[in-house]
């Protein structure tokens, strides 16, 4: 399992069951819709951020720190051929982090109409979400599927402290919670500790943290098996045999075997 696939069902576990409340959104995702298709520059392209709701549509999410035109561009062309393929509704809400205030959420050019929905962090007190929820915890209270959303969110809601301190603090906090919970917390928070820690320092230290959890460690692992993969790869492609692939690799035989009959194709 890819590390993408690993945060992102994890992410999908988040936002289902009612999860979608905290951005005023009454209906349910059904499925992780992870449409696949072919860019205009003939890519192929998934895209993970797009859910099947329980009303037919979809819902498309984009979390940004820019506000960019391009980005409103970038948007359109990700639906229109969404909605070329599914031929079904797509709602797509851009989640912009406390540093944007205002941001375009119309494109049009002649009779071509575009609109997006825009939710502005910055509206919401990531000090006040923050101590309410650890007051929750520290009773030993529940926390609702609002309160994990919530947590998850705080970095990108207007603090006294970087959105970094706020990652760490959030990471700290949900290993007061249970397991299941934490793992869908974590895996939000590694989604926007890549996206928007530009430090590579900053991101290093946030990454470490998360090693040391449950989730964290599947990405290790993950991680170090994918290396092995692409080392593996290298050595068939120079004519390495296979037992010495599997040796040098630690990875068995069949999967050897398997890495080569998918390179002579």
């Amino acid at each position: 399992m890819q590390h993408e696939d690993i945060v992102w069902k994890n992410v999908f576990d988040l936002l289902s069951d009612g999860g979608l409340s905290f951005f005023g959104i009454k209906a349910k995702i059904t499925a992780h819709a992870k449409t696949e298709y072919n860019v205009v520059e003939f890519q192929k392209k998934i895209d993970d951020r797009v859910y099947l709701l329980d009303d037919g549509t979809f819902l498309h999410l984009e979390f940004q720190s820019t506000s960019k035109s391009a980005d409103i561009r970038r948007f359109m062309l990700s639906d229109a051929m969404l909605v070329n393929k599914e031929n079904k509704s797509v709602r797509t809400i851009v989640i912009y982090t406390a540093n944007i205030v205002e941001a375009e959420n119309a494109l049009v050019r002649g009779s071509l109409v575009y609109t997006v929905e825009n939710f502005y962090m910055r509206n919401f007190d990531g000090d006040h979400t923050y101590a309410a929820i650890k007051a929750k915890v520290d009773r030993k209270e529940g926390l609702t599927k609002q309160d994990l959303m919530g947590l998850v969110l705080i970095p990108l809601m207007r603090n006294s402290v970087d959105l970094e301190t706020r990652i760490e603090q959030s990471i700290d906090l949900s290993k007061m919670i249970d397991e299941e919970a934490q793992s869908q917390i974590i895996a939000m928070l590694y989604v926007f500790a890549e996206k928007f820690i530009a430090d590579a320092e900053r991101l290093l230290k946030v990454k470490e943290k998360i090693s040391m959890m449950a989730l964290g460690q599947m990405l290790v692992e993950d991680g170090r098996k994918e290396e092995k993969i692409e080392i593996a790869k290298n050595a068939l492609q120079e004519g390495s045999p296979v037992d010495f692939v599997a040796k040098i690799t630690g990875l068995t035989i069949e999967a050897i075997k398997k890495l080569k009959e998918e390179l002579n194709k």
